[in-house]
């Protein structure tokens, strides 16, 4: 008797010290702002088609992924202020919720959700540039023209 409860035991601390599968099921996605288009490539290095192929890819994140299972998979102020790919783009910004409190998920299919302005796993931060078609713009709402206009 002692020796099978020993046995179980032990099978159960294994189970617990082995990590088990990194690959995020659809509502784990849907815990995120957002996860369109990068998908499984948000948390993982591997499309959704070669983790089909190939299941051992899951345990392979990217460094997003490695932040969000270290946070235990869950969306908030501490992931959203992180740079986890060290783009100079906090992950917040990546996905749509700068400060990690606006998005309480979780998601529920909505085609008039917004899409990720990059991959917080992937260094590819798309910052918002000053061009001169742009300062144009703000040069004739701000610039000589109106400074009497608002006094």
């Amino acid at each position: 008797m002692r020796r099978g409860l020993f046995l179980l035991s032990c099978l159960l601390l294994f189970g617990m010290l082995v990590p088990g599968s990194a690959r995020a099921t659809r509502s784990e996605m849907w815990s995120l702002p957002t996860y369109e288009p990068a998908r499984c490539l948000t948390c993982h290095t591997s499309s959704e088609s070669a983790l089909d192929n190939d299941p051992s890819l899951a345990t392979q994140l990217n460094p997003f992924g490695v932040d969000w299972n270290s946070l235990g998979r869950i969306w908030g102020e501490q992931i959203a202020k992180r740079d986890s790919d060290g783009d100079q783009c906090i992950n917040g910004a990546e996905l749509g919720d700068y400060t990690g409190t606006q998005w309480t998920g979780p998601y529920v299919e909505d085609p008039t959700r917004n899409e990720q302005n990059s991959n917080p796993g992937v260094v590819d931060c798309t910052r918002a540039s000053i061009n001169d078609r742009s300062w144009g713009i703000l040069k004739a709402v701000f610039g000589e023209s109106n400074k009497f206009k608002y006094r």
